[in-house]
């Protein structure tokens, strides 16, 4: 690593393949007076062969500009948060769950749970959807207008005492079940 002389930060870095304009600062964020080091942050500019020592002077004050203001310049540009929506969320998780191994049907149903409970959520930014909002609406849905479909109850929660089993066995969505007779 050769410095430079002029620009305090640009380095020369020397490579077995070649040679490449680099900046090195320390960045620091924090208000004033009580700053806090977070980290060196070397950032390549680009090959000697590419641009030139005044091209890569300009470049370098311009980053190391972007250090000094605090702001990392390899981090990663962030996601506009108007860009979410209820639906990419879902679909994040969606894919997320996906990696972690779990089952398809589940993902899928998670979907449709999505379209069925929150369809005029789905599509909104999630900025824009505020907890009075949700408060207002009824069970938490903007749509939710429609009833609950009704759960046809198993058999009689009471033992029978006298019933024969073939009475127990009927047709219902549970299965049935035998009580002993305990007493």
């Amino acid at each position: 690593m050769v410095q430079d002389a002029k620009v305090t930060g640009l380095l020369v870095a020397v490579n077995k393949t070649g040679k490449s304009y680099k900046v090195q600062r320390d960045l620091w964020q924090g208000p004033r007076g009580r700053r806090v080091l977070v980290k060196t942050v070397r950032h390549t500019l680009g090959g000697t062969e590419e641009m030139t020592l005044d091209d890569a002077r300009s470049r370098a004050l311009a980053v190391l500009d972007q250090i000094k203001r605090g702001i990392d310049p390899n981090a990663p540009p962030p996601d506009d948060a108007r860009a979410w929506t209820g639906r990419r969320m879902f679909e994040e998780y969606g894919a997320d769950m996906l990696a972690r191994g779990c089952v398809e049907l589940s993902v899928t149903d998670m979907l449709e749970r999505l379209d069925r409970y929150l369809p005029k959520w789905a599509d909104m930014p999630i900025t824009e959807v505020k907890r009075s909002a949700v408060a207002r609406s009824p069970a938490g849905s903007p749509t939710n207008t429609e009833p609950r479909p009704r759960t046809r109850p198993c058999a009689t929660s009471a033992p029978p005492t006298t019933a024969p089993s073939r009475l127990l066995t009927t047709r219902t969505p549970c299965r049935a079940t035998r009580w002993r007779r305990s007493r």
